[in-house]
């Protein structure tokens, strides 16, 4: 059975075509060789270059840095270059990006929301519990199962009463 017609007549699928999306969607019409084994895809060179910008301005203690990780995280940045910026401030948290890390417990993958929420706790004792309460009500089950590791590591009575709730 042919195709709706189009103006022209009946719209065939010649095997010239067939070939061609094969080549086109495999990368064996690649002429310049960019699809091989063994070498690094794009977007692994994109997640390597956006973490090495993000570590250059975390690094750099100036407002601009701050504001230009704010900026690259709202254009956009890939979930693994955004976990690697959320362990590092994880481990040296700065209180100018402490909105970023709270953006990112919204974020759509769960992974990075569980790195968010840790990142998060490390910001004080109050930051620490409203981070584990947004945790605890979080819709997925493996971000609420860090609740229990972020609570052993800032304790508090409200902590506590997170856990046992």
């Amino acid at each position: 059975m042919d195709p709706a017609p189009s103006v022209h007549g009946p719209r065939r699928v010649t095997p010239e075509v067939i070939c061609l999306a094969i080549a086109l969607t495999t990368g064996a019409a690649d002429p310049a060789g960019a699809v091989r084994g063994g070498e690094v895809a794009a977007t692994e060179r994109a997640v390597g270059q956006v973490s090495a910008r993000l570590h250059t301005w975390l690094e750099d203690p100036s407002p601009t840095a701050a504001t230009a990780i704010r900026e690259r995280v709202a254009l956009g940045a890939p979930p693994a270059a955004l976990i690697a910026l959320l362990d590092e401030l994880r481990s040296t948290p700065r209180a100018s990006l402490l909105d970023v890390v709270q953006s990112l417990a919204t974020y759509r993958r769960a992974d990075v929301r569980g790195h968010a929420f840790a990142a998060w706790a490390e910001f004080g004792p109050e930051q620490a519990e409203r981070a584990i309460a947004a945790a605890a009500v979080d819709l997925d089950p493996g971000v609420r199962r860090l609740v229990p590791a972020l609570a052993a590591r800032h304790p508090s009575e409200r902590v506590e009463q997170l856990v046992v709730d």
